[in-house]
């Protein structure tokens, strides 16, 4: 029994509506990659950054001499410098999000309004997690390997044997954004494989429909 359309547009709407939220998460979170310091405390140290913003430190000292911290999402200060691959990963992370929730509602249209979907859209989910997956570019910015917040935060520690690692790790964003390309792309398969039924289902009933109606007799 073949499966119909209307199974592989649903399927189609819940990856892509799934990785869009992936998408903006990973986007939007200030953890995207990671440092942690190796010595110098008995509990190790994260440091998290992501595309946008980055989780800062507020040190907050009571009168009893209690020192709480505070991590809070912030934007970059302003005398941090993007290098080329940084700004790229912004780019395509940006546009991917933007065609990713043009595509999202225009299949969600198509699936609600039982219309025939556009025969590009399964290209376009696949160019959207084309676009995703660059955004891992910061894995190779001088955010990830020359990180001066990091660096500033050696010099701020008192402590003679504190190091932090000199590269960074993949944290909750780069994780969401991997996952995000895998569902962009059974997304795109799957709308591909919709726009196949669809058209096997028409030509199907053009050819089962009488050419002479009984009431034109």
């Amino acid at each position: 029994m073949a499966i119909p359309s209307t199974r592989y547009s649903i399927v189609t709407s819940i990856f892509a509506a799934s990785a869009f939220l992936l998408s903006w998460e990973a986007a939007v979170s200030c953890r995207f990659i990671s440092f942690s310091s190796t010595l110098g405390f008995s509990q190790p140290v994260t440091m998290r950054f992501g595309i946008w913003t980055w989780e800062d430190w507020t040190f907050i000292t009571s009168t009893g001499g209690t020192t709480v911290v505070y991590e809070t999402c912030n934007h970059y200060p302003s005398d941090v410098k993007m290098d080329s691959k940084w700004k790229e990963c912004r780019a395509f992370s940006t546009i991917g999000l933007i065609i990713g929730v043009v595509f999202l509602f225009s299949n969600l249209f198509s699936s609600c309004l039982s219309r025939p979907r556009q025969g590009y859209e399964a290209f376009a989910f696949l160019a959207i997690a084309i676009f995703q997956g660059l955004s891992l570019l910061l894995l190779k910015s001088a955010l990830c390997k020359d990180n001066g917040l990091v660096l500033k935060l050696r010099e701020e520690v008192q402590l003679e044997d504190f190091e932090m690692d000199g590269t960074c790790s993949m944290h909750t964003g780069a994780n969401c954004t991997i996952a995000a390309v895998v569902l962009w792309f059974l997304a795109g398969l799957t709308s591909r494989m919709a726009s196949l039924v669809e058209k096997s289902e028409v030509e199907s009933n053009s050819t089962t429909d009488p050419l002479i109606s009984a009431e034109n007799l």
